[in-house]
C-alpha cells in the first residue's frame, strides 16, 4: 500500500511536469516551411499543452468546427463522442479571423473538473491519434497547437491572440484547438482541423511553466508526509 500511493504521487507529478507548453506562434510556419494556416492565419499559441477544466461541479462544453485544409480524414472526439470527420478539402478562413466561414456548433458534452479528455484522429499514416494527456511538440506529428481566451456567450465575438510577441494565455473559458496530420511535411501550419470548446460556467487552463516544479514538490511532500505517519 506504501507503494502504491508513493508511486501514485510520482506518476502525477511526472504527469504534471509532462504539461509544459512553448508559447509559439503558428501560420508563420514556425518549423520553417511555407504555406499558411488556411483557417485561422497567424496565431500566437501553445505547443505541447496539456489542458485542464477548473469548476466546482460538472460543466458543459460546447464544441464549434471552424474548418480544416487536409487530404487526410480526420476527426475530433469528446469524451470518446465524435463531434466532427472531415477529410479531402478547405474550407478557407473562419468568420472569426476576418474569413468566410462562420463557427458551426457540432455538440455539447458534460464533463467533470480535470483532464479534458479530448483527441484527434487522422488516416494519415495511420489510424493515428493525439491526445489532451499526450500532445507532442513538432516535429512529432500528430500533434495539436492550441490557445485561449476569454469571450462572451455569442462565440462571434471571441477574439484570439494574433499578436506574434512570445507571449500568451494560460488559461480562459475558449480553447482553440489545431490538428497538425503530418500529411505536409514541415508547413506545420495546424490547419488539417481546427476545433473550439467553450464553457459559460468554470476555464481551461494549463499549468504554466514555473509552476510545475511547486506542485510537484508539493504533491510529492503529501506522499512523504503519508508514509511517516504510517510508519509512526
Amino acid at each position: 500500500m506504501r507503494k502504491l500511493l508513493l508511486a501514485s504521487v510520482v506518476a502525477v507529478s511526472a504527469s504534471l511536469a509532462a504539461t509544459n507548453a512553448n508559447a509559439l506562434s503558428i501560420g508563420t510556419t514556425p518549423s520553417g516551411g511555407s504555406n499558411p494556416n488556411n483557417v485561422i492565419g497567424a496565431v500566437e499559441g501553445l505547443f505541447g499543452a496539456t489542458w485542464f477544466l477548473n469548476a466546482g461541479a460538472a460543466t458543459t462544453i460546447d464544441v464549434y468546427y471552424l474548418g480544416f485544409e487536409a487530404g487526410a480524414t480526420n476527426s475530433f472526439a469528446l469524451n470518446g463522442n465524435t463531434k466532427q470527420t472531415v477529410g479531402g478539402g478547405n474550407t478557407g478562413l473562419s468568420s472569426l479571423f476576418g474569413g468566410g466561414t462562420a463557427p458551426v456548433l457540432v455538440g455539447s458534452e458534460l464533463v467533470a473538473p480535470g483532464l479534458i479528455n479530448f483527441s484527434f484522429t487522422t488516416s494519415f499514416n495511420g489510424p493515428a491519434t493525439v491526445t489532451n494527456a499526450n500532445n507532442p511538440e513538432p516535429p512529432a506529428v500528430p500533434n495539436f497547437f492550441s490557445t485561449v481566451t476569454t469571450c462572451g456567450a455569442d462565440i462571434n465575438t471571441c477574439v484570439f491572440d494574433t499578436t506574434l510577441n512570445g507571449s500568451t494565455a494560460f488559461g480562459g473559458n475558449t480553447l482553440l484547438i489545431a490538428l497538425d496530420d503530418g500529411g505536409a511535411g514541415v508547413d506545420d501550419n495546424h490547419d488539417d482541423l481546427v476545433m473550439v470548446i467553450k464553457i459559460s460556467n468554470g476555464s481551461f487552463s494549463v499549468p504554466e511553466p514555473a509552476t510545475l516544479g511547486l506542485l510537484g514538490a508539493g504533491l510529492l511532500g503529501l506522499g512523504f508526509a503519508a508514509r511517516r505517519r504510517r510508519n509512526a
